[in-house]
């Protein structure tokens, strides 16, 4: 694929991160040893746990595409579902700690359209995932969240999820050549 098909946007937007083939047996460094990373629109590289996390982990094992090498299940150890939800549940409550102080700043991040929309589609993978025992992409989430929380929330998740009109990149990502 090319990344000029999907234009400049996307490109600016790409992000990934480097674990060692010996960090992925290493149960102990999750969340504290930092990995070579290129973080979302940066242009170098840069030392973050953020991508050392149980649910990257379990999307790594669970769902990887293999270019080339061998089955990342093959090299590391299954997530099991109780840290995956024991993470999820403290996560949801680390994110609110943040959420709830700063709502009412006026020029908090949490008051932009992005921020707020960002929480909620948060929320809905989190939910998903200490239900299911298993991480989806946003948008499956955003659909069991329609189809399983309380009706209340539904038009809130509806306005959370970004339009085609206005995220149109995301079906170029789905297929490129369309």
């Amino acid at each position: 694929m090319q990344f000029t098909v999907l234009g400049p946007i996307a490109a600016q937007h790409l992000e990934g991160s480097y674990i060692s083939r010996s960090s992925l047996t290493r149960s102990d460094l999750v969340e504290v040893h930092p990995l070579w990373c290129v973080d979302n629109g940066s242009t170098s590289l840069e030392r973050s746990v953020h991508d050392n996390q149980w649910h990257v982990r379990w999307i790594l094992r669970e769902r990887a595409i293999i270019l080339a090498g061998r089955d990342p299940k093959a090299l590391m150890q299954l997530v099991s579902t109780d840290v995956l939800r024991t993470r999820m549940q403290s996560s949801i409550e680390k994110l609110r700690s943040h959420f709830v102080p700063e709502i009412d700043k006026p020029l908090g991040w949490f008051n932009t359209r992005f921020g707020q929309s960002f929480t909620v589609l948060t929320c809905c993978r989190m939910l998903h995932a200490f239900q299911s025992g298993g991480v989806a992409s946003k948008r499956a989430a955003v659909l069991w969240a329609e189809q399983s929380l309380d009706a209340e929330w539904r038009g809130l998740i509806r306005q959370a999820w970004p339009s085609e009109t206005t995220y149109g990149l995301a079906r170029k990502f789905a297929n490129p050549l369309t």
